[in-house]
C-alpha cells in the first residue's frame, strides 16, 4: 500500500513533468554558452573548497585509500555494480522527464533484470549483454529543458556544483533516493558510506593530475562545466564560441 511520502513523490513527479514540458528552451535550441557557469560566490566557494580539501585529506582519502588497498577487485566490482544499480530508478524517471522513452525503458529493464538475476545488482547482467546504463539526473533534466546553471557552488563533500544542479540533487532525492530502496536505517547508512568511499576510491587515480595543476580550483570548476554540458547533450555538445 502506498504511504503518504510515496504518494507525494509520485505527485511531485507528475507536476515536474507537466512543468518542464511547457518550457520553451528545449535542448535543440541551446548553445554551449547557455550552460556556462558564473562564479559570483568565489570568495565563499574558495573557503568551502579549502575546508573540503582538509576533510578529504584528514578522513575521506585515507579511508578510500585503505579500502582500495585491502579490497579485492572482484569485491570492488560487485560494490560498484550494486551502487550503480541503485541509480537506475533515478535514471528511469529523468529519462522519462526528458521524453527519452527508449532510454527510460532501458534503465527500467536494467534495474529489473540486475535486481533479480543480478542478485540485487551485484552483477551487471544487462551490461554484460550489451545494454549499458543511461545515467540521467534532475540537474540534467532541468538543463535539457533550458534552465541555465546559474552560479557555481562548491558543496562540502559533494564538490563542484551549480544552483541548477544543487536544486537537481534535491529533486532527485525527493523523487527517488537510492537509499529509499533499503528498508533498515543501518543499511541506509551503510549504503551511503559505501557510496562515498567507493566513489572516492575510484577518483584516487586522478589525484596525480590534480597535483600538476597550477590552479586546482579553476581546473575543477572548468572541468565540471565541460562535463555537465557533455552529459546534458548526451556526449554531443555544441562547439564553444571563440573569445576574441
Amino acid at each position: 500500500m502506498m504511504n503518504k511520502f510515496s504518494f507525494s513523490k509520485h505527485i511531485l513527479i507528475i507536476t515536474l513533468a507537466a512543468t518542464i514540458s511547457g518550457c520553451a528552451g528545449k535542448l535543440a535550441n541551446q548553445t554551449y554558452d547557455d550552460h556556462r557557469i558564473s562564479d559570483p560566490l568565489k570568495p565563499i566557494n574558495e573557503k568551502l573548497y579549502v575546508a573540503n580539501i582538509f576533510l578529504d585529506l584528514a578522513v575521506v582519502r585515507p579511508v578510500a585509500t585503505g579500502y582500495d588497498y585491502i579490497t579485492p577487485p572482484f569485491i570492488r566490482n560487485r560494490a560498484s555494480s550494486f551502487i550503480s544499480n541503485l541509480t537506475e530508478p533515478r535514471n528511469t524517471i529523468n529519462n522519462l522527464l526528458q521524453l527519452k522513452l527508449k532510454r527510460s525503458f532501458t534503465s527500467l529493464a536494467r534495474f529489473t533484470v540486475n535486481s533479480t538475476l543480478g542478485i540485487v545488482g551485484l552483477f551487471d547482467i544487462m551490461g554484460r549483454s550489451g545494454v549499458p546504463s543511461k545515467p540521467e539526473d534532475f540537474g540534467q533534466t532541468l538543463g535539457y529543458w533550458g534552465f541555465k546553471p546559474g552560479a557555481y557552488i562548491y558543496l562540502p563533500l559533494f564538490g563542484p556544483s551549480s544552483v541548477r544542479d544543487s536544486i537537481g540533487r534535491v529533486g532527485d532525492f525527493l523523487m527517488f533516493s537510492p537509499q529509499s530502496l533499503v528498508n533498515s536505517t543501518s543499511a541506509q547508512v551503510g549504503t551511503t558510506v559505501l557510496t562515498v568511499v567507493e566513489t572516492r576510491a575510484d577518483l584516487l587515480r586522478f589525484d596525480p593530475i590534480l597535483k600538476r595543476q597550477v590552479n586546482i580550483y579553476n581546473f575543477l570548476k572548468n572541468g565540471y562545466e565541460q562535463t555537465r554540458v557533455n552529459q546534458i547533450f548526451d556526449g554531443n555538445p555544441p562547439e564553444q564560441e571563440e573569445d576574441f
